[in-house]
């Protein structure tokens, strides 16, 4: 059975304590991209380049007003945080991400409910 996709919010020390949103059930090495993807699709945002190292790859989407960063870490799996380190583009980011993660429930849910059809 699968669980629910969501997210903790996490103050990250080592990074002058920058607001980070792991993403919680969703550990693929390429949900970052997809998730990166969903945001592009619903909020008209542009993706970058993604930078791959061994243990990680970060891809950044961005548009006029917002720039995010979506991390995929061997440790933590995926995660989100935004650039811009306000209040009011942090609250945004979550506020978006609580959107795109319903929507990924959403499908995943209507993905398991076929998979049991197919295999009954």
């Amino acid at each position: 059975m699968n669980k629910e996709i969501s997210y903790t919010t996490h103050i990250n020390e080592n990074k002058g304590n920058r607001v980070e949103f792991w993403i919680i059930n969703f550990d693929y090495a390429d949900g970052g991209e997809y998730i990166a993807k969903l945001f592009c699709e619903e909020y008209g945002m542009q993706m970058g380049d993604k930078l791959e190292g061994i243990y990680f790859s970060i891809i950044r989407i961005y548009s006029n007003t917002e720039i995010y960063e979506v991390l995929w870490d061997e440790d933590i799996g995926n995660s989100v945080y935004s650039i811009k380190e306000d209040e009011a583009s942090i609250n945004e980011l979550e506020r978006r991400l609580n959107y795109i993660l319903e929507k990924l429930n959403k499908k995943w849910c209507r993905l398991c409910i076929q998979s049991k059809e197919i295999s009954i």
